[in-house]
């Protein structure tokens, strides 16, 4: 009985001596009747003379120090309740933290013993050796009365007229920063774009522009971040007064940089590739705001172009005829005896494929379109067929030679047959049809 009465008082004394957080902190008179508009970082400092803020800044980009938002009143650092261990609570729960690693009284943050679940916190020895405290957990809380008494003597120490004219100095240059970059993002939205083309491919009749409508016209990447970059600075002043010095000269700098910025648009050209076109564009980075609109010059070089071959090639004797239209080979036997084909030769550009084919064809008769020849059974190297950087005049000055050729038995023979024709054909009247159909994508 004496042992339980110990562990009672003992667990009594720890639960009345600790403290109660909230996890929010209400700070309506924080400030004394003084309402900033601004974020301003201050420094909340425990000194021999009590609490006051030492150090200010504009933006809050330190872990360094215990910094309240003197707009909310608020302290940067977190203050959401944790959980901690000691003793061999703290050896049984790795991922329980040691209080002496959150505890940070400079901060407010306190430990509040939790009688709660104290039995299997609170470890004894045998009761005839005697009690000993072996371990305990603990929730971690923000001392919210503490934290408001020590923020409110800081503040009863700074000059308030100045802290209110140096709040209405950052509203003034906020709003003039929002009032310009307002007009000049109107201004951006209403850019012109114009597109020059000129053509040095000879190829006439050719409108190519509608493909080149990939110029984008953005404020300067710059302006989203000028603002934030001058106003988040985290650069400290120890007191107001050089706060306030530290604002009027970076504005300067401030105004200079954004009336750099405001006087040109970002250009950026998403240039496609093309498969058919050739074309030079010079594309800047920038434009000058004053002129309104952007020119931009696109010169059409010249054209690819890719299989090229004769809409059809024929040979003929007085036998067969054979002829090549599209991708297909189609074979005509005029004579009155039966023909046997058994080989074909596609001749491009210097170049022979062959196919055997020993295709049987009675007496006056054609291939039915299923049995008709997909040229594609011919290797046929297409690298040699595909024409690039053509002009017009290059087109009409070069010539390709393609043809055909079989050979075939007659029933009434046993030796081969030879059937070949070839031809020069200008590049110009294999690519006049196509350059339309092309599509110029």
């Amino acid at each position: 009985m004496r042992a339980l009465l110990i562990i009672i008082s003992i667990l009594s004394l720890l639960s009345c001596s600790a403290k109660q957080g909230i996890e929010t902190v209400k700070v309506e008179d924080l400030n004394s009747g003084v309402k900033l508009d601004n974020n301003i970082f201050a420094n909340l400092a425990k000194t021999d003379s009590g609490y006051k803020f030492k150090g200010f800044m504009l933006g809050f980009k330190t872990t360094n120090g215990n910094w309240v938002n003197l707009k909310t009143g608020k302290p940067t650092w977190n203050i959401v309740p944790k959980r901690c261990g000691k003793g061999i609570v703290k050896d049984r729960n790795k991922d329980v933290p040691d209080c002496d690693a959150v505890v940070d009284e400079s901060k407010f943050l306190v430990a509040n013993f939790d009688e709660g679940d104290a039995a299997i916190r609170v470890i004894s020895a045998p009761l005839f050796a005697g009690l000993t405290l072996t371990g305990a957990s603990y929730n971690v809380v923000f001392d919210v009365e503490s934290y408001v008494e020590a923020y409110k003597e800081a503040f009863s120490k700074i000059n308030k007229q100045k802290l209110r004219k140096i709040d209405r100095k950052i509203s003034a240059i906020r709003g003039e920063f929002l009032n310009k970059k307002e007009k000049y993002i109107s201004i951006v939205k209403n850019f012109q774009v114009n597109y020059n083309s000129i053509n040095k491919s000879g190829f006439e009749n050719i409108d190519y522009k509608k493909n080149f409508s990939f110029v984008h016209v953005s404020p300067n990447d710059e302006i989203e971040s000028l603002w934030a970059n001058y106003y988040n600075s985290n650069s400290v002043s120890q007191n107001l007064n050089s706060l306030q010095i530290f604002i009027d000269n970076n504005y300067k700098l401030f105004k200079n940089r954004l009336s750099d910025l405001i006087n040109k648009v970002d250009v950026e050209c998403n240039i496609p590739q093309s498969k058919y076109l050739n074309y030079q564009l010079r594309c800047p980075k920038s434009a000058s705001i004053d002129s309104g609109n952007l020119e931009i010059n696109i010169t059409l070089e010249s054209l690819n172009f890719y299989n090229v071959m004769p809409e059809k090639i024929t040979a003929q004797d007085e036998n067969i005829l054979v002829s090549i239209k599209g991708n297909k080979i189609n074979i005509y036997n005029f004579s009155k005896k039966f023909i046997t084909v058994k080989n074909l030769s596609v001749y491009y550009d210097n170049k022979i494929a062959s196919y055997k084919t020993n295709i049987s064809m009675p007496p006056d008769s054609t291939l039915l379109e299923d049995r008709k020849i997909d040229i594609a059974l011919f290797d046929i190297n297409w690298n040699i067929l595909t024409f690039r950087n053509i002009t017009k005049h290059k087109a009409e000055n070069t010539k390709i030679k393609y043809g055909i050729a079989c050979e075939y038995v007659t029933s009434d023979s046993n030796e081969n047959s030879s059937l070949y024709k070839s031809k020069f054909y200008p590049l110009y009247n294999l690519i006049k049809d196509k350059i339309q159909k092309i599509g110029l994508n």
